[in-house]
């Protein structure tokens, strides 16, 4: 369900665009943002967080690919539509 899935947009101190967050029934799961190069818009990047983060519950990250693929898809739309930070 989509509604299983969170979209947080994050300020990391190393990048110049915001990264969209994942979540997956509390859990975060991963980033989305673009590289920069030479102060312009660069490739998508995806990272899967790894990190002490951990809510209280176990949360099996099984879910429909075509709902992450729509959620994915959606977290690329909120950061193209966000400006440069930092100018």
């Amino acid at each position: 369900m989509l509604t299983d899935f969170e979209i947080l947009l994050v300020d990391r101190d190393e990048l110049e665009f915001l990264a969209a967050e994942i979540s997956f029934k509390g859990q975060r799961l991963c980033q989305i943002y673009r590289e920069e190069i030479d102060g312009k818009r660069g490739n998508l990047v995806i990272e899967f967080l790894q990190d002490l983060y951990v809510i209280a519950h176990d949360v099996k990250m099984i879910m429909s690919l075509q709902n992450f693929n729509l959620v994915v898809e959606q977290a690329k739309n909120s950061i193209d539509a966000e400006p440069l930070l930092n100018t």
